[in-house]
């Protein structure tokens, strides 16, 4: 996009690792009718109306029926809804661009903020679906309905983050770009975001490097058993996931807001911040979805944020805490008999030394309260994460700690 004046402007980059290869998530200040003239898939919502005809508001729409002739918009009205994401498919008019126009409605219902994250879920499928490496969103939902920025920024980073998960990703699929006009909007845009999407891959727990023995460790005692494992901890498994709420960070920091993107339905972010002031274990209840069986609750723990070894007593009395929680809990007839815990103690992973004394301790701590836990209640503790090399750091040091044979 050499020739574009876009890239003059002011823009912030982020990124989706979820996926082999990486997505790349541009922030831009600048005119989404701009990337038209890079053949660039763009997106700009309409609505349809009782008697089927299609129309939007809006400087973005007036600007279309500008550059893309009445054409444009007799093309609209005629091209089918897919069912699947809810969107209308355009070749812009004389613009000669593919145009995705989510239909899901936007006011003042109670539906509001999940239509904003369907709009762009679809989207992003339907770019997928027809093989486009490149798409651009204009930030245009927010202020419609009364929705405020911070709310519209939370649904489009929701979306992206979990359609990065999704079976439709296309390892084609590549850049995706959120315009804004607005240079304040964008600003404050661009800040939300980066506490709502990962700008580097440690800050989703990943280090860039695998360790070739990364196989299960098992270890069990009569009604307690120990599983290193490796996978995403947002996949249903177990009856109660740890969400980490990293102390001081925003939202609880990037890599726990993933985990509440995944359960958004049971997660009560107000709620939760009531509850983080009084210093208690918060708990969502995900019981009530069929779509996150077998998951039960998710465990919102306050966690340290670790800085050196002085920090060990504090990410040992997290643990402590997640243990004391699992025995005493009693809610509604709730059993649970299955637990995930990521590492805690780092909300970033950019330096491996610090990483590396957190595993140590995070895993003696784990493994004494598996040892030493006298519940009669069977319980099965799965420390889950999405990076060969944590993983393979704790199956060392929990062998070390228990004596199982590697």
């Amino acid at each position: 996009m050499a020739s574009s004046t876009i890239y003059r402007r002011s823009s912030k980059t982020f990124y989706i690792y979820d996926i082999p290869i990486k997505k790349v998530v541009h922030v831009i200040c600048g005119d989404v009718m701009e990337f038209a003239k890079d053949n660039t898939c763009i997106v700009i919502p309409c609505v349809v109306k009782s008697d089927g005809t299609r129309e939007s508001r809006g400087e973005l729409f007036e600007c279309l029926k500008k550059e893309g002739g009445e054409i444009c918009l007799e093309e609209l009205n005629h091209a089918p809804i897919h069912e699947k994401t809810g969107c209308i498919l355009t070749s812009g008019g004389k613009l000669k661009v593919i145009i995705i126009h989510p239909t899901r409605a936007v006011g003042n219902d109670n539906n509001t903020e999940d239509n904003i994250f369907s709009n762009i879920f679809g989207s992003l499928k339907m770019a997928a679906k027809i093989g486009q490496t490149r798409i651009a969103f204009p930030f245009v939902f927010s202020g419609v309905a009364g929705i405020n920025l911070e709310s519209c920024a939370y649904q489009y980073a929701r979306a992206l983050t979990e359609f990065s998960r999704s079976e439709d990703v296309s390892s084609a699929w590549q850049d995706i770009y959120l315009v804004e006009k607005n240079y304040a909007k964008f600003k404050q845009v661009s800040e939300y975001f980066d506490h709502l999407l990962p700008a580097q891959r440690s800050q989703v727990l990943q280090i860039p490097r695998s360790l070739q023995d990364i196989d299960d460790t098992i270890w069990s005692s009569e009604n307690t058993s120990l599983k290193v494992t490796y996978k995403d901890i947002r996949n249903p498994f177990v009856h109660a996931i740890v969400c980490p709420e990293y102390k001081g960070a925003s939202y609880g920091g990037v890599f726990s807001m993933t985990i509440k993107y995944a359960y958004h339905k049971a997660v009560e972010i107000a709620s939760l911040k009531k509850l983080f002031a009084k210093g208690r274990i918060a708990i969502s209840k995900c019981c009530g979805y069929d779509e996150y069986k077998p998951v039960k609750l998710l465990f919102h723990v306050r966690t340290p944020i670790w800085k050196d070894v002085s920090d060990s007593s504090k990410l040992d009395e997290c643990v402590a805490s997640i243990f004391r929680k699992l025995t005493k809990f009693k809610k509604d007839d709730i059993v649970v008999n299955s637990v995930a815990i990521p590492l805690l103690g780092v909300a970033d992973v950019s330096n491996e030394s610090i990483v590396r004394e957190c595993c140590k301790t995070f895993a003696n701590s784990v493994a004494k309260r598996c040892r030493d836990r006298d519940s009669e209640v069977p319980l099965g503790v799965y420390l889950v994460n999405n990076c060969k090399t944590i993983t393979g750091w704790l199956k060392e040091d929990i062998n070390l700690h228990l004596g199982v044979q590697s």
